[in-house]
């Protein structure tokens, strides 16, 4: 028989889908954050969620805190909070949200990931290319480097924005079209993986103008962020370097990078498309601080 925690669960799944329209992948997200909430409540013996005080959810938070990153803990918390207004506004709950006045500081932006220049190369000397996968990833990360692309512009790239002959990259329409310079030497990478590419189109029958994607998989589809993330990762894990990489840390790499081999800050912003510096770059660790030969062909490193 489901007990009253399963049951307030399933009111409040059914509470996002239909009262407050919240896409299926966000709703998905808060029940699951609420089922773990829920399965720790039954494990100190507390079989209804109203019964919740504020200590009790400073206790949970203590427990999110010893395993999950900022970002998680801030996701969990925002869920729980959305659980609880949802029990008050249904009449379930006539008390106040015990995680009303739970807030948890986000501590991730102290200095951001990065890796040497040494472990950038080694990574680029590891790419290899010679068939459709190999050759997109080594494509791909050598483009996310050079035009510190996030994973998301990444995957919304379209081929027919990519001049190879300028080496320019048109990201943006209207008033937000910026023109991303890149270094020529990655040109050959991005052709070889062009011919790939056109072969893969082929043999799933799907014409160029049909995908305006410039990466895609095997099956001639469009790439996910996802997508993105797994292939930098499984190429720093083959390169031997013994640590997370995503696409943020190519990028934060290209910034150090640039600013460490004596590039002013503003060049750095701009190419980058912020609005401001932010903060955490200020901080530029010692290994950036030396000839890095690879910059020297770089757009954004040229006019320091």
């Amino acid at each position: 028989m489901r007990d009253k925690l399963s049951k307030q669960k399933k009111e409040f799944s059914d509470y996002l889908g239909k009262n407050k329209k919240f896409s299926r992948h966000t709703a998905d997200a808060y029940v699951k954050d609420v089922e773990k909430f829920l399965n720790y409540l039954r494990g100190n013996n507390i079989k209804n969620a109203i019964d919740v005080n504020e200590n009790i959810a400073v206790k949970y938070y203590e427990e999110l805190k010893k395993s999950l990153k900022d970002r998680s803990i801030m996701r969990n918390l925002s869920s729980l909070r959305k659980f609880y207004d949802y029990l008050r506004e249904s009449g379930i709950s006539k008390g106040e949200n015990p995680f009303k006045n739970v807030k948890h500081e986000n501590t991730g932006n102290k200095e951001p990931q990065a890796l040497t220049i040494r472990e950038i190369s080694r990574l680029f000397r590891s790419l290899k290319g010679g068939n459709f996968i190999d050759s997109r990833d080594k494509a791909m990360i050598l483009f996310i480097y050079e035009t510190g692309f996030r994973a998301s512009e990444i995957a919304e790239a379209k081929v027919n924005k990519l001049n190879l002959d300028d080496a320019t990259y048109v990201l943006g329409t209207g008033e937000n079209k910026k023109v991303i310079p890149f270094s020529k030497k990655i040109v050959p990478a991005l052709k070889e993986y062009l011919v790939y590419r056109d072969k893969i189109l082929k043999k799933a029958g799907i014409k160029k103008y049909q995908n305006k994607f410039l990466f895609i998989n095997i099956r001639g589809e469009k790439i996910t962020r996802q997508t993105v993330y797994i292939a930098v990762q499984k190429r720093a894990e083959e390169a031997g370097l013994g640590k997370s990489v995503t696409p943020a840390v190519l990028r934060n790499s290209l910034a150090f990078h640039l600013l460490g081999s004596g590039t002013r800050g503003e060049i750095v912003k701009e190419f980058l498309r912020y609005t401001t510096l932010l903060p955490r770059y200020s901080y530029i660790p010692n290994f950036s601080r030396t000839k890095f030969e690879y910059l020297s062909t770089h757009p954004a490193f040229k006019k320091r």
